[in-house]
């Protein structure tokens, strides 16, 4: 049924009302200077910016602020500088100087998955922000390493048709590989793509100590658009679990607070049959979500949820970044001191008289429990390392270590878990390599074999 003219006019009234509201961050009746407006905004969220109009957009807030310097941390495999943005109010623009503020050094990521590009233009209308002086007390208390397109070659690989199961940009977003196919948050140990190479080359000069990295779901509908994750314990160190479980809840309240519904990132156990449950997964560390937990830093999952206009998902994946900010910036020595016992807490297991270490096997969704009461329980393997050299189980069910045993074959099974951590889920190849012309925007059936938790999600 065609819309009345009077609907039509509604429509038409409503479209130009959006295209003239203020911009993010600013009170209303403040102005955006017209070569400030992002390709996002100027489009009314129909487009993303390219590659090089990211570049000229980073280049103009540097000329404004004296805060800001761009630079490229590597090249891509077709030649594409790498750009990312230090954001300075003391212009500690290199490593060693950051290092000697003492101030907390966040990592904010864009773009590895490039046709999820919400982050891109969430971090450029932040980084506008920044420029314009808002956020004073972020300047003032926190420096910023931002990676606004990670996957530069994937960006520009344009097509309406990468993610058909995502609502915009309409006029086309980018490819979720590299040029080589590769899966850039899958390459975090391994390190095949010269992409790989230069963004850990990055975080070993820099050494942040928070990572953010921004998705678009390809999951299940839900109400929420901002879906966030992290590692917990015992993945993540106690005192890093201990920063999140204090820090996240007061950002998301601030996210909902402004209009934006926000939940938890999850992946159904079934596909087929959503009333099985949810859980969020441990992730192994060739995610970034799991290496970042492996250097003893935060790494903040954002997964806006692809059904939502892309409009919203930005203003609400911004809103998260702004709100997450802001929260380092109310207790910056906290994060620092949180990485800094995590550490030294690495290094005290590595001594020669060092305690037993807690080694987990297997972590995975009890669906017999009949304690659960609908509610899906996590069922998790723990072994401890003993000091010579042999290995014991602490605990296999849901919620507490119900014994002590000698078991030999546990060797094995940590032989069993290190290959499969090399060798991937039917998802991806042992390379972590998708073919071009598959379509990466569908998250794949569930494909969960007996004894072992599914890995069909796609972060």
């Amino acid at each position: 049924m065609l819309p009345t003219r009077r609907a039509r006019s509604d429509l038409l009234l409503l479209a130009v009302s959006l295209s003239l509201a203020p911009s993010p961050g600013l009170a209303a009746g403040s102005e955006v200077p017209p070569e400030l407006r992002t390709r996002a905004e100027a489009s009314s969220f129909r487009a993303t910016s390219t590659y090089a109009e990211t570049l000229d957009f980073l280049g103009l807030l540097q000329a404004r602020s004296a805060y800001f310097q761009l630079g490229a941390f590597g090249t891509s495999e077709q030649g594409r500088p790498m750009p990312f943005v230090v954001v300075s109010k003391d212009q500690a623009f290199t490593p060693e100087a950051a290092r000697r503020l003492s101030k907390p050094i966040v990592m904010l990521q864009g773009g590895i998955h490039a046709g999820e590009i919400d982050g891109k233009d969430a971090l450029l209308l932040l980084l506008r922000d920044l420029a314009l002086g808002l956020h004073p007390a972020v300047l003032e208390r926190v420096t910023l390493l931002v990676v606004p397109i990670y996957n530069v070659d994937g960006h520009e690989r344009v097509s309406r048709f990468n993610r058909p199961n995502q609502d915009g940009p309409e006029a086309g977003m980018g490819f979720r590989t590299n040029a080589s196919g590769l899966d850039l948050n899958r390459d975090h140990l391994k390190l095949d793509s010269a992409e790989a190479r230069a963004l850990i080359a990055l975080v070993n000069a820099w050494r942040p100590h928070m990572h953010v990295d921004n998705h678009v779901s390809d999951g299940f509908d839900h109400a929420w658009v901002v879906g966030y994750a992290t590692a917990e314990a015992p993945q993540a160190a106690p005192s890093i679990d201990a920063w999140a479980k204090a820090n996240l809840p007061p950002v998301a309240e601030a996210t909902r607070s402004a209009g934006h519904p926000i939940g938890p990132y999850l992946e159904l156990l079934s596909n087929d049959e959503p009333l099985k449950g949810a859980i969020t997964p441990p992730y192994r560390p060739r995610y970034s979500t799991g290496y970042f937990a492996l250097r003893n830093r935060p790494s903040i999952l954002i997964e806006t949820h692809s059904h939502k206009p892309f409009r919203t998902r930005v203003l609400g994946n911004y809103t998260w970044l702004g709100a997450l900010l802001e929260q380092v910036a109310s207790e910056p020595s906290a994060l620092v001191e949180a990485v800094a016992a995590a550490e030294r807490r690495t290094v005290a297991l590595g001594v020669a008289d060092a305690p037993a270490s807690d080694v987990a096997l297997r972590y995975g969704p009890d669906r017999d429990d009949p304690a659960a009461g609908g509610c899906k329980l996590l069922d998790q393997t723990i072994a401890r390392t003993k000091a010579a050299g042999g290995i014991d189980i602490l605990g296999q069910g849901t919620g507490g270590m119900l014994g002590v045993g000698h078991q030999p074959s546990v060797e094995r099974a940590l032989q069993a878990v290190a290959e499969d951590d090399i060798h991937p889920g039917a998802e991806d190849d042992e390379r972590g390599r998708q073919e071009p012309g598959v379509d990466q925007g569908q998250a794949g059936p569930d494909r969960q074999a007996p004894g072992r938790l599914a890995h069909s999600f796609r972060t």
